[in-house]
């Protein structure tokens, strides 16, 4: 039950009543009175509008802002022990001071997880965990859930498997690209061809790998070559096999607007905004193709579409140095992924000089142009701080629109403005970005910067990390050449038809080994830097002093501390967390993981089978090169894969570390409350308190719920034990057949 309401200024004596003017910037106050603990939480909101309907503020320092405070404050001297917290939408409260009480009973009746009365959560629209819920709740912006519906929907997409695509892009990738390029081009159309690598045709690909496929499958089964096993075009055709099943399940995995409609394959913008390499696990883990950061943007808010959360609506308070460090390495990304036609007017280092001599001081954005003002600025460094992230911020924005971004389809009818960095902010950028110039840092923020910092690769290493596995696996096509020679078995050289067999499964043989070591290699290095996130998250709770002693050690550069004593800094890291940690991050890949890794791991697997059965049924018919071949790239895999597992382990047991510190600042801030603090203290520490113990309890049951999982099997220890069981089976076979082979058990 909610008590009556407190007595609020009189409609005549409020500002909003006076005919004042209604001054430009476009926002809305809401005056909110919590009584004091015990009491029901009792919300009364004033919204004011200009005649044109826009919602308006009052300019601080004006007379009509002064008249409003005295009327808060007289309100609040009248209610005894209560008080009134002025907050609005766009969340520029942060340019305000507010008590450690006000803190408190404004996350009581905004927090879904403490929140007593159902009437108060359909008043509240600004609830950021199940978006959608209180969207609906709301009649006034119910219709914005049907928008944000509509995005969530396109989010879960991506994690259903679509046979129609799958089953189509296995038919064409199996087919040769000279021959898949007509097939597609008669059934999809041209436009279809072209997304899909098809046409135009090129020639590298199809004499590097269609040509010579073909050319060792026909010679290894009709020339039989010495010193070659015909064993091998069956690996062959396996392998080929292997490949055609890893692309037709990536894009079985696309969203519907991937795959259909204004930003489908087959369309303009599907080229234009280079959807096929955004798409590509190499540039999610590798960003080979350049565009991983609008690829990890994309993941983020699909991520946070699937959780239901608007991690814009949350914000933690830590110094203003710490805020202006994260926003400035934000900055950065954000200048990054910017179109390179709009790099230029939203260029960081340009901005800095600017600021470096006072340009941006005091300064209005009209029309892309930055034009000094003639009064000096009250507060210069944090003016200074507000002038450029407003700067950047709409700068960056007004580029983003052309990210091609599919959940940019209803960013007008959010009114919001076109980019993703909007939309994923939310409604209210400025504000957001002018809180951080306060200390003020939105969870979106936080989130963005932890994601870039832990996944983002830049520089040389990217290309390193790809190609070098391709040089180790055409070295590995040379195992068959000099363990015939060791074992005195023919040379396949010595006649025409071997050497072009050899040459040809040479080649062919590299590359698909490198696709299989790459779809491994790739969930390898995503689940290290999960890794990272986790010890990202660990160290805003702990500091990076803990972060260090963390074995096996991880590598963090930087994480903003907070502080748990404010139950606002709790909320919006348990709502950072359910979006990014363990599986909830890219969820999609994740998935796809899953099918990569069964799909290569089988293939080598019975390719080893089969060639230990053959050394023993058919002698004659195997090679040892072949086998020693076929058991070295097991074992590569396998080795792969058990780091994998482990760091998948790793990833969930991260969990424990993390539950077991919110334990601790559990106990810790219970003490505390029991000290004789301030009265507003001490609510600040058992709402905190009651918000660390759950989420606590929904780390430890998410840990059972939605693991990370390698070949669909939770990562743990006992996984790695039974893959080793399995495969160390067929490594003894193989081992006792060699050893046959050269004599050594005679």
């Amino acid at each position: 039950a909610t008590a009556p309401a407190s007595p609020m200024p009189a409609a005549d004596s409020s500002p909003f009543s006076n005919g004042a003017s209604s001054p430009s910037s476009k926002h809305i106050f809401f005056f909110e009175q919590f009584p004091e603990e015990g009491d029901g939480v009792v919300n009364n909101k004033t919204q004011s509008t200009s005649d044109d309907g826009v919602p308006w503020q009052l300019e601080p320092e004006s007379e009509a802002y002064d008249k409003l405070n005295a009327s808060i404050l007289k309100a609040s001297l009248t209610q005894g022990s209560g008080f009134v917290e002025m907050r609005h939408t766009t969340f520029e409260d942060g340019l305000k001071n507010v008590s450690r009480q006000g803190k408190a009973a404004a996350f009581h009746s905004s927090s879904s997880t403490m929140t007593s009365s159902s009437s108060s959560l359909r008043q509240r629209t600004n609830l950021p965990f199940y978006r959608e819920r209180r969207l609906n709740q709301h009649d006034s912006e119910s219709h914005l859930a049907k928008k944000w519906r509509a995005q969530r929907e396109e989010a879960w997409a991506e994690l259903e498997v679509k046979f129609h695509p799958l089953f189509k892009t296995f038919f064409y990738e199996m087919l040769p690209s000279f021959i898949a390029a007509p097939v597609v081009m008669a059934i999809d159309g041209v436009s279809h061809a072209r997304d899909r690598a098809f046409w135009p045709l090129r020639p590298f690909r199809i004499l590097t790998l269609e040509l010579t496929i073909m050319c060792a499958v026909f010679g290894l089964i009709y020339w039989k070559p010495e010193g070659l096993s015909a064993l091998d075009a069956g690996t062959l055709l396996m392998l080929w096999t292997a490949k055609s099943l890893t692309i037709a399940f990536k894009y079985s995995f696309y969203g519907y607007r991937d795959l259909y409609g204004e930003y489908g394959i087959g369309s303009e913008a599907y080229e234009t905004q280079q959807k096929r390499g955004r798409l590509l696990l190499g540039n999610i883990v590798f960003n080979l193709t350049g565009l991983q950061g609008i690829g990890l943007f994309e993941q983020l808010y699909s991520s946070a579409l699937i959780q239901d959360v608007d991690l814009g609506r949350l914000h933690f308070d830590v110094a203003p140095e710490t805020a202006h460090q994260v926003w400035d390495e934000v900055k950065l990304f954000l200048w990054e992924i910017c179109p390179r036609k709009d790099k230029d007017k939203c260029d960081p280092r340009k901005l800095q000089e600017s600021q470096s001599k006072g340009s941006l001081v005091g300064t209005t954005i009209l029309e892309n142009e930055v034009k000094p003002s003639s009064d000096p600025p009250s507060n210069p460094p944090t003016e200074t701080a507000q002038q450029r992230l407003v700067q950047v911020c709409v700068e960056v924005s007004r580029g983003s629109r052309h990210f091609g971004s599919k959940y940019e389809l209803e960013s007008a009818q959010m009114d919001l403005a076109d980019g993703l960095v909007e939309i994923f902010l939310g409604e209210g950028e400025e504000g957001v970005l002018q809180r951080a110039a306060v200390g003020q840092l939105s969870a979106a923020l936080v989130a963005l910067h932890c994601v870039v910092s832990s996944h983002m690769l830049r520089g040389r290493i990217r290309f390193m990390m790809f190609y070098t596995p391709l040089a180790c696996s055409f070295l590995i096509g040379l195992l068959p050449l000099m363990i015939n020679h060791l074992a005195g078995e023919p040379s396949c050289f010595a006649t025409t038809e071997g050497t072009i067999v050899f040459v040809s499964q040479y080649v062919a043989m590299g590359f698909f080994f490198f696709n299989i070591f790459y779809f491994t290699f790739a969930p390898l290095k995503f689940f290290w830097n999960q890794r990272r996130v986790d010890a990202y998250l660990y160290g805003m709770l702990a500091g990076d002093l803990a972060v260090r002693a963390i074995w096996p050690p991880v590598f963090v550069d930087f994480s903003p501390r907070i502080d748990v004593e404010l139950p606002t800094n709790v909320a919006a890291w348990a709502a950072v967390q359910r979006v990014i940690r363990g599986s909830h991050f890219a969820p999609t890949f994740q998935k796809r993981f899953n099918f990569y890794r069964v799909i290569t791991f089988s293939v080598l697997v019975m390719d080893s089978l089969f060639h230990s059965f053959v050394s023993i049924a058919y002698p004659n018919l195997d090679a040892t090169g072949s086998r020693v071949s076929s058991t070295v790239r097991l074992l590569i895999l396998t080795a792969a894969v058990v780091g994998e597992l482990t760091l998948g382990m790793l990833v969930n047991n991260f969990s424990d570390r993390h539950a077991a510190y919110l334990g601790k600042m559990r106990t810790s801030n219970t003490a505390m409350a029991t000290q004789g603090v301030e009265e507003g203290h001490r609510e600040d520490l058992l709402a905190s308190e009651h918000l660390l113990d759950t989420c606590m309890q929904e780390i430890e049951k998410d840990k059972l719920a939605s693991p990370v999982t390698v070949a669909f099997f939770a990562a743990e220890i006992a996984r790695v034990s039974l893959l080793l069981s399995v495969v160390g089976v067929i490594i003894y076979q193989d081992l006792q057949s060699m050893m046959d082979k050269f004599g050594f058990n005679s």
